[in-house]
């Protein structure tokens, strides 16, 4: 495909005396294709300069800006035009820009930008829901503040300080303080490059905002990172991770050794093809390999175009993909593995590159996609499946309006409608498809997030931090039985963790103690019950024990920080680790009763699982799996023995196989020996095969016990011609009657198989789910949407 871009000028005439010659400016930029006839484009940019002589001061600047693409009739064009606006305020020496969006359907936008004049730098951002950020410099051209909401009580900034060197054994500094007045001070070498930062530490009573070092870093002679720590605060604890580079003679990095010895390498012959580099990545330990190889060989456009796997011997083919591309260098085939069971993916994409046509592995299904007229970005207006265009089965539309807004979307059926103020991006009201409305109000100088939400006569109140928009407390009352539910939470300065977080209910409060350390490693949790949780790491930052306490007196943060004495703990857990930073075994001991579990891994060279060891003291079973070169589970095989057995008088429990189809669906499953599963009914499975539509529903099962000569074919019946993808009907095997399911307008599943009835609410929560006897169980949620109890009668 052939797109031209082709650009129009217009000529000004220079003011005053300093330029003779005329100057041209960029009129009209228009993208089309050849033969296009005229007023036939993709896209189309016209600009409308200010020309008046008597105003210097403006002219020759931008004043109309006009966005324009193909409607949906043919002459119609969808503009979106900017209008711009120049000035000189006069409290400042900036240059303020009103730009004014005006989209197709009138919906718009202000934007005031400042921009100084001695600099050009921004100096303001303000749009028309008055939400604003400046900037300050020093003489050198540096931020010294940026500032948020000046003025009102969401107002926030950050501060940054540089420290020049004037003498001898001083070192060039640079000081910023977040919102918070957290001070991280970072030095630099005589190359302007980073080698060490501290933070102040004002979670600890110890530090009390005294500074602890947090990263370094080392450069070799020729300027290349050499190497690299990371430094964790663990209490009073430092822990140093660092990390090695090496590289290689082109100055591209060829290998990193992490803290705990791994190396991962990857070298890069520039020259293995004409068609451009190729990358081989594997891991070492030891200056041994100790993974299988991926090749990938990149094209003109540095794109991968074979991505090959190799076992450990390094010349065994695991898997292949191979990527083809259009003259555009975007990704038109994407053939992965080979043989029969090929799977192949082919994309088409419109003149911006979006994806219009994706065909399915399949080889018979392609999943078709529309996109919003009047932009060029990725809006998506509607998605269907089918083997063709005309008969493809909608999923699903959206609308946007012209600020690119989702004012409308609609999912099998259901619609939703969103409004907005205006200027706002987040919706003031939703409209579910059962007609009931959902309201919210924001702070916009503060965050997007909602400060009230009014759904069927419940009002939810958040309160965020002024200075970071982290949530502090939420509230809701409940319209049905009065029930109110509130939530508070203290978080850490350095990192932003919750610290504390406390729920309380009909005015009982249930609290939750975190400690974290400053890269965000758990270190102790004390739950509602007041059962406190430790973590322990090692030395390469590992999580290798972790213990659950009986209840404690009271919730402190020095009993956060400690060991439990040993006649506290209710459970031990530990876990180590192989040479490669695996995975390799955990342990769990129930310390009242003595039992204990412990499960070891073992891995291929591409890190797929395939051994899982359970070690029930005197009894062991193990688990083998196997992969194809999809990384889809071949086979598994359950056996069991005696601890000091013989492995070969191993018991087999269970061995299942897995078949799929070109889309990667689970196709046949097959199972033998003694610990096979049962279905529904009782009945041992044999052997079960699934059957798929075109949108993935499952559609069949055929199920083959050895109690049964024949297989027994349960089918699922989607009847909604709206909503292609919701189960109606499940015929199971005679004498068994057929089950129909209910559902609500917004799509909830109402009645179930088993004929209970399920309520919700506009956010689609569940709120109760009665029996046909009469039983039934209430959901409560909080503010936050997060199940906060249940009730049962």
């Amino acid at each position: 495909r052939t797109l031209i871009q082709q650009y129009q000028y217009r000529q000004l005439t220079p003011l005053g005396g300093y330029l003779k010659k005329a100057w041209r400016l960029v009129d009209v930029e228009t993208l089309s294709e050849p033969g296009a006839q005229p007023g036939e484009f993709h896209e189309k940019v016209a600009r409308v300069y200010c020309d008046a002589p008597a105003e210097p001061f403006s002219y020759g600047r931008v004043q109309l800006q006009t966005l324009s693409y193909p409607g949906d009739e043919p002459g119609k064009a969808l503009d979106t035009a900017t209008h711009y606006v120049y000035s000189l305020p006069d409290d400042t020496r900036a240059l303020q820009t009103l730009q004014t969006q005006v989209g197709f359907d009138g919906e718009t936008k202000t934007i005031t930008l400042q921009h100084g004049l001695d600099t050009g730098e921004p100096v303001l951002n303000r749009d028309d829901n008055d939400v604003e950020i400046r900037y300050e410099y020093d003489a050198l051209r540096r931020v010294v503040v940026e500032i948020v909401a000046l003025g009102k009580p969401t107002e926030a900034y950050r501060q940054y300080k540089y420290f020049l060197c004037a003498y001898d054994n001083e070192q060039a500094q640079q000081w910023a303080s977040d919102v918070k007045q957290v001070e991280t001070h970072t030095l630099f070498d005589g190359l302007s490059r980073p080698v060490f930062e501290e933070r102040e530490d004002w979670d600890s009573a110890t530090f009390a905002g005294a500074s602890r070092p947090i990263y370094r870093a080392q450069y070799d002679e020729l300027g290349q990172l050499s190497k690299e720590t990371e430094i964790d605060w663990l209490g009073d604890r430092l822990l140093e991770l660092t990390s090695t580079y090496h590289y290689d003679g082109w100055g591209q990095q060829y290998s990193v050794t992490l803290p705990e010895g791994v190396t991962e390498v990857e070298e890069v012959d520039q020259v293995a093809s004409k068609d451009g580099p190729v990358h081989r990545t594997w891991r070492e330990v030891g200056g041994v390999r100790c993974s299988g190889i991926t090749e990938t060989w990149q094209n003109l456009f540095e794109k991968p175009s074979r991505i090959e796997r190799f076992a450990l011997d390094g010349s065994t083919v695991v898997s292949l993909q191979v990527n083809e591309y259009d003259g555009l260098g975007r990704l038109s085939a994407e053939k992965r593995g080979s043989g029969t069971g090929q799977r192949i993916d082919q994309y088409r994409y419109d003149v911006f590159d979006r994806v219009l046509q994706h065909d399915l592995p399949d080889r018979a299904n392609k999943v078709y996609r529309t996109y919003a007229l009047h932009s060029r970005n990725d809006l998506p207006e509607s998605i269907s499946v089918g083997s063709s265009e005309a008969t493809a089965r909608l999923l699903g539309l959206q609308k946007f309006d012209g600020l690119e807004r989702r004012i409308m979307a609609t999912t099998g059926g259901r619609r939703q409608v969103f409004e907005f103020a205006p200027g706002e991006r987040q919706p003031c009201r939703v409209r579910a498809a059962d007609g009931r409305v959902i309201e919210y109000q924001y702070d916009p100088s503060l965050s997007e997030e909602p400060v009230t939400r009014v759904l069927a006569g419940k009002t939810a109140q958040y309160d965020y931090d002024p200075k970071n928009a982290r949530l502090r407390h939420c509230e809701e009352n409940s319209a049905d039985d009065g029930t109110r539910y509130l939530m508070d939470r203290d978080y850490f300065l350095g990192n932003g963790e919750v610290r504390t977080e406390t729920r309380t209910v009909e005015g009982e409060a249930f609290t939750m103690v975190y400690d974290y350390s400053y890269r965000s490693r758990l270190r102790g949790y004390l739950d509602v019950l007041n059962q406190m949780q430790c973590y322990e790491y090692d030395d390469f930052g590992r999580l290798v024990k972790t213990t659950l306490s009986a209840p404690v007196a009271a919730n402190s943060r020095y009993r956060m920080r400690r060991e439990p004495a040993a006649q506290q703990l209710l459970l031990i857990s530990t876990f180590e680790y192989d040479e490669q930073g695996r995975m390799a075994s955990y342990s769990t001991q129930d310390v009242v009763t003595g039992q204990a579990l412990t499960t070891r891994l073992e891995y291929d060279e591409f890190d797929r699982e395939i051994l899982r060891t359970f070690d029930f003291g005197d009894t062991l079973q193990t688990l083998k799996q196997d992969y194809d070169q999809f990384d889809c589970l071949n086979y598994r095989i359950l056996e069991e023995l005696d601890k000091n057995a013989d492995p070969s008088d191993a018991k087999l429990l269970r061995h299942e196989t897995y078949q799929y189809d070109r889309r990667g669906r689970l196709q046949i499953y097959t199972c033998t020996g003694p610990a096979a599963p049962v279905d529904p009914s009782g009945k041992v499975i044999a052997r079960q095969t699934f059957g798929f539509d075109a949108v993935d529903n499952i559609i069949s099962v055929s199920t083959q016990s050895p109690e049964e000569d024949r297989p027994q074919l349960t089918r699922y019946e989607f009847t909604n011609i709206a909503d292609p993808a919701q189960l109606t009907r499940i015929v199971p095997p005679a004498p068994l009657l057929p089950v129909e399911l209910e559902y609500d307008l917004n799509g909830n599943l109402i009645r179930d198989e088993q004929g209970r009835v399920l309520i919700y609410d506009s956010l689609n929560r569940l709120l109760g789910v009665e029996t046909s006897t009469g039983e039934h169980c209430l959901y409560h949620y909080d503010p936050e949407n997060v199940l906060s109890g249940t009730s049962s009668g």
